[in-house]
């Protein structure tokens, strides 16, 4: 079982092998794109509820930051639940997500780094901090030091 917050365009590729997916909030668009059998999005749940069965959560940042990463509302309360109950927590992201800093819009929030499993990306996976310093390799234009 794959939780993902939120489904967005970005992440559906990847869920396209999942045996099944759960998720609190989605834009209701990008549901099309994924096997209706596949998804419980109509039962109802809270955070708890969502992660029992649960192997892996998804977290679909706006911005990846050297602090964390910027979420919508109700990421950082899923991370801390996965972690705490031992299921990783990765971020799903490119390079061009990573930004210096990152001003959040009310309707998101940052998960720390040290909550990561780590970040799923075009270079692989790495640690939250080995992205960054990933990053800042190949792209060093895009991080300020």
């Amino acid at each position: 079982m794959v939780v993902v917050h939120p489904v967005g365009n970005f992440v559906v590729p990847a869920l396209k092998s999942a045996k099944s997916i759960r998720f609190i909030h989605t834009d209701q668009a990008v549901l099309h794109n994924l096997p209706v059998h596949k998804l419980e999005y109509h039962k109802p749940l809270t955070a708890g509820n969502s992660l029992d069965g649960a192997g892996v959560v998804l977290l679909e940042p706006e911005a990846v930051t050297k602090e964390g990463v910027f979420v919508q509302n109700g990421g950082r309360l899923l991370a801390e639940l996965a972690a705490a109950r031992g299921i990783p927590v990765y971020a799903i992201a490119t390079s061009w997500h990573v930004a210096s800093e990152w001003h959040a819009k009310p309707n998101h929030e940052k998960v720390s780094g040290g909550l990561l499993t780590g970040v799923l990306s075009e270079h692989g996976i790495y640690s939250h901090k080995d992205f960054i310093t990933k990053v800042k390799k190949d792209f060093p234009w895009i991080i300020k030091t």
